[in-house]
């Protein structure tokens, strides 16, 4: 197995979700997660209606964060993960159609 990633964390109303990933380190920066993601991200939006997607990383983590911003994912300040105090989160809103 090189990685991983799921969405996973739903929200009762099933409206915004947390997104997951790992990936070995011999794999990064080949372009491999931001494949992965943005079919995660169409999958939850387009098929399972999320309003957003979370995803917590390291605030040292810059390989995630970078996946993160150029993906459109916005830092949310403020917010913080009580489980982990090191950890930012990021979130995607899906885009209405008109």
């Amino acid at each position: 197995m090189i990685g991983s990633i799921c969405l996973w964390n739903f929200s009762e109303d099933r409206k915004y979700a947390e997104v997951g990933y790992d990936l070995s380190p011999q794999f990064q920066g080949k372009g491999m997660m931001t494949e992965a993601l943005q079919s995660v991200l169409n999958f939850g939006f387009q098929h399972l209606h999320l309003h957003s997607i979370e995803a917590f990383t390291h605030h040292q983590n810059e390989n995630s964060k970078k996946l993160l911003k150029i993906n459109g994912f916005q830092l949310i300040k403020g917010k913080k993960d009580e489980d982990n105090l090191d950890n930012i989160i990021y979130e995607i809103k899906r885009i209405p159609l008109n």
